[in-house]
């Protein structure tokens, strides 16, 4: 029973985090957001500027670098593009991204590590144990998703603030929707986008394991 709550457990923390991986790491959602909310027009970068800003956010996200120093051209004019305490914000913002790629790594070696454990531990039917938890992991991926999604339509402003409010220790991240560039680049409107979309990846890649997972059942079955 222990191993099996650890695998449905294990699967849930994998798919969750495997999305937000992909959407920190995929500049077409950046991109699809900067034309819908036409951030050009609001912030005076030109899209080829905004989207190089996005690459070096990226890439802070992903090195050792302890600072994000971006400059970009402004209304025609180069400049530092993000203050001290936007800079202060986006420091404790790659603690949580690097914490999700954390949860990431753990949850595939503890996947992998109960599969391994599985077909040692059982003479037979290690299959059938594999699928069948793996099937409720994403059934339960599913229903969490689906119910945290819901709720997010609902209450996204609420539940966005809630979410400052733990994550951070801080108010850095109070930002001045008219002076700061963190916060005209990437509205809260990005946000509820960005939120929709990474509850679709988990959704999908939950529904495809499970469909594979019932499927193999059936058939041994």
């Amino acid at each position: 029973k222990l191993q099996a709550a650890a695998l449905v457990f294990s699967i849930v923390l994998l798919l969750i985090s495997s999305s937000v991986t992909w959407a920190i790491n995929d500049l077409s959602l950046y991109e699809r957001s900067f034309d819908k909310y036409k951030i050009s027009e609001t912030s005076g970068i030109e899209k080829s500027e905004l989207l190089a800003v996005s690459k070096g956010i990226q890439k802070y996200f992903n090195s050792t670098d302890k600072s994000l120093n971006i400059e970009a051209t402004v209304n025609d004019q180069k400049r530092h593009l993000f203050g001290i305490k936007e800079t202060a914000h986006m420091k404790d913002v790659k603690r949580l991204v690097q914490g999700n790629y954390i949860i990431q790594v753990l949850s595939s070696v503890a996947v992998l590590s109960i599969f391994i454990s599985a077909k040692l531990s059982f003479s037979s039917g290690a299959m059938q144990f594999i699928c069948k938890y793996a099937m409720w992991g994403g059934i339960a991926t599913i229903i969490l998703i689906t119910t945290i999604g819901l709720t997010a339509l609902i209450t996204f402003d609420q539940l966005f603030l809630t979410f400052h409010r733990i994550s951070f220790a801080n108010d850095f991240w109070r930002l001045d929707s008219s002076k700061d560039y963190l916060v005209i680049i990437f509205p809260q409107g990005f946000w509820k986008d960005a939120t929709i979309f990474v509850a679709t990846l988990v959704i999908s890649s939950a529904s495809i394991l499970s469909t594979i997972s019932g499927t193999y059942l059936w058939f041994l079955k």
